[in-house]
């Protein structure tokens, strides 16, 4: 079996599974600011999935073109959540949807100046999501799917009813879970920033660490 790549600097190579985990645990640290911890972990683990394609190994490996790493996250999700049994499943989906789709640019709307629900677009396009789950390390799937079943629903129901108690009105919910939107794609672009900056400073020490021994032979 292959392994997914993340990111190559100087034929130093990121794969997948150390780029979702290290991004994971960061926004996981992130998320705790206001008891998110499983939800910020589950952004950060599902962000690249995509990284996982055919399409994305020929463009890391080969200079292939440029391919959408970041929707097929957001539909596993869909998958993953199905079965769930929990309250506001939905609302935590569109959470952690918005996020995941958005990490690359700024956060997408949820309907555009056309009256186009740009989320349910993204979600519909065709990013070989089959192929992803065939290719990705069965290990980050196996994690996203015992994370769905431990505390993500208790941690979210917590906020939503601090959000429900403070703020009585239908518009007020909605305007403070457009904040909570912000907050947890800021916990998910700072993690992945982070997470590869820190691949990147590592491969130019790398990098110059070989450099100093060929010196000094």
């Amino acid at each position: 079996m292959r392994i997914n790549i993340a990111h190559k600097e100087n034929n130093i190579l990121q794969t997948v599974e150390e780029h979702l985990t290290g991004t994971a645990e960061l926004a996981e640290t992130f998320a705790s600011k206001i008891g998110l911890n499983q939800v910020g972990y589950l952004a950060g683990l599902l962000h690249d999935l995509g990284k996982c394609s055919d399409k994305f190994y020929d463009r890391i490996m080969n200079n292939g073109p440029i391919c959408d790493h970041s929707t097929a996250g957001a539909e596993y999700l869909t998958l993953l959540f199905e079965n769930l049994n929990i309250k506001y499943k939905q609302i935590l989906l569109s959470v952690l949807q918005f996020s995941i789709l958005s990490h690359h640019g700024g956060l997408i709307d949820e309907v555009d100046d056309d009256g186009m629900a740009e989320r349910a677009r993204r979600l519909k396009s065709d990013v070989g999501l089959s192929n992803v789950l065939d290719k990705a390390d069965k290990s980050i799937l196996d994690k996203a799917k015992k994370v769905c079943q431990k505390d993500l629903n208790n941690e979210f129901q917590n906020v939503i009813y601090l959000i429900n108690q403070r703020y009585k009105t239908k518009l007020a919910f909605y305007f403070n879970l457009s904040l909570l939107i912000k907050f947890l794609f800021s916990c998910l672009v700072d993690a992945d920033r982070k997470n590869t900056i820190r691949f990147f400073n590592q491969a130019k020490n790398q990098k110059n660490l070989k450099l100093l021994i060929i010196v000094d032979n």
